[in-house]
């Protein structure tokens, strides 16, 4: 039975193909996050910076 939405099911054949590509894009984000270059966490001065534009953002609106 097909729905439309979050209510969806997919056939079993189906079923198969989307657990490989889910666990091949999990590889794939793995591999970025280990390749990246970016911090773990946000420095104090970025936070700052972060809530300053966020707080100007707001004002604006």
């Amino acid at each position: 039975m097909l729905a439309h939405g979050h209510h969806t099911t997919i056939e079993d054949a189906d079923v198969a193909f989307h657990r490989r590509e889910y666990e091949r894009l999990r590889v794939e984000l793995q591999a970025a996050h280990d390749a990246s270059q970016l911090p773990e966490l946000p420095s104090d001065e970025t936070r700052r910076a972060l809530n300053a534009l966020l707080v100007r953002v707001r004002l604006k609106s």
